[in-house]
Protein backbone atom coordinates (compact mmCIF):
# COMPACT_ATOMS: atom_id res chain seq x y z
CA UNK A 1 0.00 0.00 0.00
CA UNK A 2 2.91 2.43 0.60
CA UNK A 3 4.55 1.51 -2.01
CA UNK A 4 1.25 2.14 -4.25
CA UNK A 5 0.92 5.52 -2.72
CA UNK A 6 4.60 6.78 -2.58
CA UNK A 7 4.32 5.22 -6.75
CA UNK A 8 0.94 7.96 -7.38
CA UNK A 9 2.76 10.43 -5.65
CA UNK A 10 5.59 10.33 -7.67
CA UNK A 11 4.15 10.17 -10.73
CA UNK A 12 1.63 13.46 -9.42
CA UNK A 13 5.14 14.98 -9.27
CA UNK A 14 6.75 14.26 -11.90
CA UNK A 15 3.63 14.68 -14.45
CA UNK A 16 3.15 18.06 -12.58
CA UNK A 17 6.71 19.26 -13.72
CA UNK A 18 6.40 17.88 -16.62
CA UNK A 19 3.66 20.60 -17.98
CA UNK A 20 4.87 23.15 -15.61
CA UNK A 21 7.72 23.85 -18.20
CA UNK A 22 7.97 27.51 -20.04
CA UNK A 23 6.16 27.39 -23.27
CA UNK A 24 3.07 24.88 -22.11
CA UNK A 25 0.98 26.92 -21.14
CA UNK A 26 -0.20 30.90 -20.74
CA UNK A 27 0.69 31.26 -17.32
CA UNK A 28 3.80 29.77 -17.74
CA UNK A 29 4.54 31.27 -21.32
CA UNK A 30 8.11 31.61 -22.91
CA UNK A 31 9.59 35.12 -22.21
CA UNK A 32 10.16 37.60 -24.87
CA UNK A 33 12.80 39.91 -23.04
CA UNK A 34 14.46 42.78 -25.18
CA UNK A 35 14.04 43.64 -29.05
CA UNK A 36 14.95 42.04 -31.82
CA UNK A 37 13.94 38.53 -30.75
CA UNK A 38 15.15 35.35 -32.08
CA UNK A 39 14.41 31.23 -31.22
CA UNK A 40 14.24 28.52 -32.71
CA UNK A 41 12.08 25.42 -31.53
CA UNK A 42 9.71 22.47 -32.22
CA UNK A 43 6.13 22.88 -31.23
CA UNK A 44 6.42 19.13 -30.60
CA UNK A 45 8.18 20.10 -27.18
CA UNK A 46 5.13 21.35 -25.51
CA UNK A 47 1.11 19.98 -25.41
CA UNK A 48 -2.12 20.65 -27.21
CA UNK A 49 -4.23 22.44 -24.60
CA UNK A 50 -5.56 25.40 -26.55
CA UNK A 51 -8.23 24.24 -29.85
CA UNK A 52 -9.58 27.75 -30.32
CA UNK A 53 -8.09 31.45 -31.04
CA UNK A 54 -11.64 32.61 -29.32
CA UNK A 55 -13.29 35.59 -31.69
CA UNK A 56 -11.25 38.11 -34.67
CA UNK A 57 -8.80 35.19 -35.95
CA UNK A 58 -10.43 32.26 -37.59
CA UNK A 59 -8.34 32.30 -40.72
CA UNK A 60 -8.73 30.67 -44.32
CA UNK A 61 -12.19 28.71 -42.72
CA UNK A 62 -10.25 27.01 -40.37
CA UNK A 63 -9.23 27.27 -36.79
CA UNK A 64 -5.37 26.24 -36.94
CA UNK A 65 -5.09 25.09 -33.31
CA UNK A 66 -5.90 21.50 -33.31
CA UNK A 67 -2.54 20.71 -32.45
CA UNK A 68 0.43 21.24 -29.82
CA UNK A 69 0.91 24.89 -28.88
CA UNK A 70 3.54 26.86 -27.52
CA UNK A 71 2.84 30.18 -25.72
CA UNK A 72 5.23 33.36 -25.62
CA UNK A 73 4.53 36.41 -23.65
CA UNK A 74 5.62 39.88 -25.13
CA UNK A 75 5.78 43.24 -22.44
CA UNK A 76 5.92 46.12 -24.41
CA UNK A 77 8.69 48.85 -23.27
CA UNK A 78 7.67 51.47 -25.66
CA UNK A 79 4.46 52.08 -27.16
CA UNK A 80 4.56 51.24 -31.12
CA UNK A 81 4.68 48.85 -33.54
CA UNK A 82 6.41 45.39 -33.54
CA UNK A 83 6.80 42.90 -36.50
CA UNK A 84 6.18 39.11 -36.01
CA UNK A 85 7.51 36.62 -37.97
CA UNK A 86 6.61 32.65 -37.19
CA UNK A 87 8.72 30.52 -39.77
CA UNK A 88 7.67 27.23 -39.87
CA UNK A 89 9.06 23.57 -41.05
CA UNK A 90 5.74 21.93 -41.57
CA UNK A 91 2.47 22.67 -43.57
CA UNK A 92 -1.02 23.51 -41.42
CA UNK A 93 0.61 26.08 -38.48
CA UNK A 94 -0.15 29.40 -37.41
CA UNK A 95 1.06 32.01 -34.93
CA UNK A 96 -2.63 33.90 -33.23
CA UNK A 97 -1.68 36.75 -30.62
CA UNK A 98 -3.75 37.71 -27.61
CA UNK A 99 -4.54 40.27 -25.56
CA UNK A 100 -2.73 39.46 -22.22
CA UNK A 101 -3.78 35.62 -20.42
CA UNK A 102 -7.02 36.21 -19.93
CA UNK A 103 -7.96 36.86 -23.56
CA UNK A 104 -6.30 33.99 -24.69
CA UNK A 105 -8.86 31.31 -26.61
CA UNK A 106 -11.41 34.49 -26.25
CA UNK A 107 -10.55 37.18 -28.12
CA UNK A 108 -7.71 37.20 -30.34
CA UNK A 109 -5.48 40.50 -32.14
CA UNK A 110 -3.99 39.21 -34.95
CA UNK A 111 -3.12 35.83 -36.70
CA UNK A 112 -1.21 34.08 -39.56
CA UNK A 113 -2.23 30.73 -41.01
CA UNK A 114 -2.08 28.28 -43.91
CA UNK A 115 -0.94 25.05 -45.20
CA UNK A 116 2.07 26.45 -46.86
CA UNK A 117 5.63 26.60 -45.53
CA UNK A 118 5.67 30.50 -46.17
CA UNK A 119 6.63 32.66 -43.15
CA UNK A 120 3.80 33.49 -41.28
CA UNK A 121 4.06 37.44 -41.11
CA UNK A 122 2.00 40.24 -38.61
CA UNK A 123 3.79 43.31 -40.51
CA UNK A 124 2.26 46.05 -38.10
CA UNK A 125 1.33 44.74 -34.45
CA UNK A 126 0.52 47.78 -32.34
CA UNK A 127 1.51 47.88 -28.32
CA UNK A 128 1.02 49.72 -25.75
CA UNK A 129 4.57 50.05 -23.22
CA UNK A 130 3.91 48.35 -20.42
CA UNK A 131 1.25 45.94 -21.49
CA UNK A 132 1.55 42.04 -22.49
CA UNK A 133 1.21 40.32 -25.48
CA UNK A 134 0.61 36.43 -26.09
CA UNK A 135 1.80 35.07 -29.05
CA UNK A 136 0.80 31.30 -29.73
CA UNK A 137 1.90 29.18 -32.09
CA UNK A 138 0.02 25.88 -33.01
CA UNK A 139 -0.57 23.27 -35.60
CA UNK A 140 -3.70 23.16 -37.65
CA UNK A 141 -4.77 19.38 -36.42
CA UNK A 142 -3.06 16.87 -34.21
CA UNK A 143 -2.41 14.33 -36.93
CA UNK A 144 -0.27 16.16 -38.41
CA UNK A 145 3.68 15.64 -37.42
CA UNK A 146 5.32 17.82 -35.25
CA UNK A 147 7.19 20.75 -36.94
CA UNK A 148 10.36 22.92 -36.31
CA UNK A 149 9.84 27.02 -36.59
CA UNK A 150 11.36 30.16 -36.12
CA UNK A 151 10.17 32.71 -34.12
CA UNK A 152 11.20 36.43 -35.06
CA UNK A 153 9.95 39.56 -33.11
CA UNK A 154 11.21 43.06 -33.78
CA UNK A 155 10.36 46.83 -33.32
CA UNK A 156 9.32 48.66 -36.62
CA UNK A 157 10.99 51.97 -36.73
CA UNK A 158 9.52 52.17 -40.09
CA UNK A 159 5.24 51.71 -40.74
CA UNK A 160 4.17 50.43 -44.14
CA UNK A 161 1.51 52.56 -46.03
CA UNK A 162 -1.71 51.03 -45.86
CA UNK A 163 -4.53 50.96 -48.58
CA UNK A 164 -2.08 50.95 -51.25
CA UNK A 165 -3.61 51.69 -54.32
CA UNK A 166 -3.06 52.78 -58.06
CA UNK A 167 -4.67 55.54 -59.20
CA UNK A 168 -3.42 56.37 -62.35
CA UNK A 169 -0.73 54.48 -64.57
CA UNK A 170 0.49 55.69 -67.81
CA UNK A 171 3.39 54.49 -70.21
CA UNK A 172 6.03 56.38 -68.33
CA UNK A 173 4.17 56.89 -64.95
CA UNK A 174 1.79 55.50 -62.30
CA UNK A 175 0.22 57.13 -59.73
CA UNK A 176 -0.49 55.57 -56.05
CA UNK A 177 -2.54 56.65 -53.07
CA UNK A 178 -1.87 55.35 -49.53
CA UNK A 179 -3.17 55.94 -45.60
CA UNK A 180 -0.41 57.16 -43.77
CA UNK A 181 -0.86 55.39 -40.39
CA UNK A 182 2.30 56.87 -38.52
CA UNK A 183 1.14 60.08 -39.70
CA UNK A 184 5.10 60.00 -41.60
CA UNK A 185 6.74 63.21 -43.52
CA UNK A 186 9.17 60.99 -45.40
CA UNK A 187 9.41 57.11 -46.20
CA UNK A 188 12.43 55.69 -45.46
CA UNK A 189 13.10 52.02 -44.74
Amino acid sequence: MKRCLLYSVFCLISSFICYSQPGFSCPEPIVIGSLPYSTTDTNGNYGNTLDNPGNGCVTNGAIYMGGKDVFYSYTATTSGYVRVTMTPSGEGSSIHIFDGCDNVGLVCLAAVANNSTMPRVINQLEVIAGHTYIFVISKKVNIYPSFDYTLEVENLNCYYPTQLSVIDVTPNTVTLSWDNPAQATSLKC
